[in-house]
């Protein structure tokens, strides 16, 4: 089960784009090291995930069926680490900012100039977040 905490990131990226090629950059890998974490999980859990026709993927049944389970574990660990964080006092969570388009083409400049901001202890999500339209 450990692989399942250790590479779970790399399957829900693989599960979203259906490939492994565009995790392996989101994740700053090379495509061969996305490759094997989903193959260490599929070898830890016992089951196969993920079917490769051609160079596409697609999941399998018991894909489908991991990938709320890892989604959730995810949550939870992050959920933990700020929880362990704030008995230390430090300063936890995400800020998720939405707009409009209109208002985010004048201000997105700004708000991508403050991102850069070296804040301690502040880190980026464990994978994107969807764009809901």
């Amino acid at each position: 089960m450990i692989g399942l905490i250790n590479f779970a990131p790399s399957y829900m990226y693989a599960t979203e784009s259906l490939n492994f090629s565009k995790p392996a950059r989101s994740m700053h890998l090379f495509q061969p090291a996305v490759s094997h974490r989903i193959k260490s999980l599929k070898l830890d859990i016992g089951v196969k995930l993920l079917d490769c026709i051609g160079s596409e993927l697609q999941l399998t049944e018991a894909g489908r069926i991991l990938e709320p389970w890892a989604r959730k574990l995810i949550r939870q660990a992050i959920e933990m680490q700020e929880t362990m964080d704030s008995l230390q006092h430090k300063i936890v969570g995400f800020i998720r900012i939405s707009c409009s388009k209109t208002t985010g083409k004048i201000y997105s400049p700004n708000w991508k100039l403050a991102s850069t901001i070296n804040i301690p202890g502040s880190r980026s999500p464990s994978w994107p977040a969807r764009r809901i339209t």
